[in-house]
Order: structure tokens, then C-alpha cells, then sequence
């Protein structure tokens, strides 16, 4: 499970299976979940406010599991779309 909720805190999965508090996500972090996001059906526990203690991780949590969620949902569009910006590039290329 790539974000969880435990112990009252938010928790993102780091790159070697473990767990780190949400607030301590870096950019790179972010990144990678969301490359996994697109090559792989990934789990994620739904933000809950009353679940998460700590004000800073619930405004951190909330976000970014809004915006990876988005991000899931959308995969297939978001795939279509650069497949075809990509096709348009390749087709520019040999027509030359």
C-alpha cells in the first residue's frame, strides 16, 4: 500500500518497502509513486480526516492523496493522450 494511515499519522511507502510519515516526502518520492501509478494498479487508503491526529499530516495526506487519486483514475486518458502526442511527433517525422 503505497499511502496509509496508522498510529493516528499518514505514511508513504519509501523505495525499499518501508514506511515514512507523510510530511518527509520528498519530490523524488512523489515521483516514483506516481510512475508506479502508471505502470501499476496500486493501492492507497482514502484519506479520512477523523483517522489522522496530526493537523500537518492531514493537510499533506489529504493533497497528495487527492491528486494521485486523480492521477489513477485518469491513467488510461493520460496514457492515450501521450501515445497519440507521441504518434503525432513520429508521424511528423517520417512524413519529412
Amino acid at each position: 500500500m503505497m499511502l496509509k494511515i496508522d498510529k493516528s499519522q499518514g505514511w508513504f511507502q519509501k523505495l525499499d518497502g518501508g514506511y515514512e510519515e507523510i510530511d518527509k516526502i520528498t519530490k523524488e518520492d512523489l515521483l516514483r509513486i506516481m510512475e508506479k501509478i502508471l505502470d501499476s494498479d496500486i493501492e492507497m487508503e482514502e484519506y479520512n480526516e477523523e483517522k489522522i491526529k496530526n493537523q500537518a499530516h492531514q493537510v499533506v495526506y489529504k493533497s497528495i492523496y487527492n491528486n494521485l487519486k486523480s492521477l489513477k483514475d485518469r491513467k488510461e486518458e493520460f496514457k492515450d493522450n501521450t501515445e497519440r502526442l507521441y504518434q503525432e511527433q513520429y508521424n511528423k517525422y517520417v512524413a519529412k
